[in-house]
This record gives structure tokens, C-alpha cells and sequence, in this order.
């Protein structure tokens, strides 16, 4: 009798062992809960507008909290703004840096800005010039806006090579050199004549439509008359980056463009 019992209990537990081996289980509909919100991917890339320069920080924060408190996301802002670079430097690193290439793969969501200090090294190739002419100025506007279409494009292509469904925003350009009292004269047509080409390149259509670019934030019009408020220039050093009036004032112009991020799987 005693065989009998142990013969059933081997049985029993070989049994069980099979139908575990066959994948047989108890199923249920209840999916497990996620205590934190899912994590969201933003990156952004651009010069100083973007990098946290100075005490003013940068918009990325502000909008990054926006994100976060808007859509319930547990935002992963990764800032990968550097001071002084130019439409080449950004290029370069989309190219060779596995960190810039690895960041952009995995974001939800990419904020572009750059093409402030392309301005700024062709300008300088006019004051460099002996004669430093009305001539020289156009000249050197137009080697470098066309320089700069060519490696923004290139920008463009690259993130979306690499990510192809990320929501895509970019900044134009705010002026550079505002003609207003106490300032410099704006000798060379910062801000009326190269601003408004640069802006041109960013905002043409056909660039908008080919690599998806779901809005242009209009920071040009929107610091236009409050220059003097949302950058720092009135401390008197000419730093014409945003205060910190002015970067709230960037984050609210992408906040403008994003589309409803719980609409998006």
C-alpha cells in the first residue's frame, strides 16, 4: 500500500513537471502596474541658446518641466547644447560622437537650435577685411548662408537617419544686434540683413516637409520688441543670450508646437 501511495506522488509530480515543461499554466488578464510614469526622451541640440549658459540657465529646463506636468511623462532631458558651436561643430558631432548618435536614437522628441555663431564667424570675416565695405558684407553673407543651408540640411538628414519618427522642433533666430538706444549700430545688417536670410533657410517649407519638422518656434517674432527684457543686454557686456524671462519665453513657444504627447504610442 505504501508503494502505491509513493508510485502516485512520483506520478503526480512528473506529471506536473510536464505540463510546466509544455508551457501549460494558470493565465490572467492582469498586467502589472507601473508605479512611475513612463520614461520620455528628449534631447536637445544646438550653441549657448541651448546649453546652460551663464545664470540664466537654458529653455531646455522649462520645457522639459513642461513636459513632464503637461503629459505625466518622467522626462529624460538630455542637454547636448555646447557654447560657441556653429552648424559645422553640430554636424561634426551627429557624425563622429557615438554619445550624440546613441542620444538622438533613443529620443522621444528632438529641439534644434543653431546658426547664431555662423553668423557671428561671418561677420567676423567682414571686420577682419581692411576696407570692411558694403561689398565684403554681402559677399560674406552669401558664402555663409550658403554654408550654413548646406550643414543644416545636413543636420536635418542625419537626425532623421538616425531617428526617422522622433518629434522634430527647431527655433529660427532672435536679432542678434537690435537697433536700440544705448547699442552698438548695427553696421553690418546683423539684424536686418543676415538674421532674416538664416531665418529664411530655417523656415523654408520644402526643408520642413522633406524632414518632418512638426514646428518652427517663432523666437524671432516673439523677442522682437522685448529685446531688452528677454535677454540680458541691458547689463551693459553685451551678452545677448536669453535672461531668464527669456528662456520661459522659448519654452512657451515649443510648448505652442507639441503635439499632444499621450496621443502618441
Amino acid at each position: 500500500m505504501r508503494k502505491k501511495v509513493i508510485v502516485s506522488i512520483l506520478s503526480v509530480a512528473v506529471m506536473a513537471v510536464i505540463l510546466l515543461t509544455l508551457g501549460w499554466h494558470h493565465k490572467t488578464n492582469q498586467k502589472p502596474v507601473s508605479s512611475t510614469p513612463v520614461k520620455y526622451t528628449y534631447v536637445a541640440l544646438g550653441d549657448s541658446i541651448t546649453s546652460e549658459h551663464g545664470p540664466s540657465g537654458s529653455f531646455t529646463k522649462n520645457y522639459s518641466d513642461y513636459l513632464s506636468k503637461t503629459y505625466s511623462k518622467n522626462v529624460n532631458l538630455i542637454n547636448l547644447g555646447i557654447n560657441g558651436w556653429a552648424s559645422d561643430d553640430l554636424l561634426n558631432a551627429l557624425t563622429t560622437s557615438g554619445h550624440y548618435i546613441d542620444s538622438v536614437k533613443k529620443a522621444n522628441l528632438i529641439t534644434v537650435n543653431i546658426g547664431s555663431n555662423d553668423i557671428g564667424q561671418g561677420v567676423a570675416s567682414v571686420t577682419s577685411q581692411v576696407s570692411g565695405s558694403d561689398i565684403d558684407s554681402q559677399a560674406a553673407l552669401q558664402k555663409t548662408a550658403k554654408s550654413f543651408e548646406k550643414n543644416y540640411t545636413a543636420i536635418l538628414q542625419k537626425v532623421r537617419d538616425l531617428n526617422p519618427s522622433a518629434i522634430l522642433l527647431v527655433m529660427n533666430i532672435y536679432n542678434l544686434n537690435p537697433n536700440l538706444p544705448g547699442l552698438p549700430d548695427d553696421k553690418y545688417g546683423v539684424g536686418s540683413i543676415w538674421v532674416p536670410k538664416f531665418n529664411e533657410i530655417i523656415s523654408d517649407p520644402v526643408t520642413k516637409d522633406k524632414y518632418k519638422i512638426q514646428g518652427i518656434a517663432d523666437v524671432y517674432t516673439t523677442f522682437g520688441a522685448n529685446m531688452l527684457t528677454l535677454t540680458n543686454i541691458q547689463k551693459g557686456d553685451g551678452d545677448i543670450h536669453p535672461s531668464v524671462a527669456g528662456c520661459q519665453a522659448i519654452s512657451d513657444e515649443f510648448a505652442k508646437l507639441t503635439p499632444n504627447l499621450n496621443n502618441i504610442k
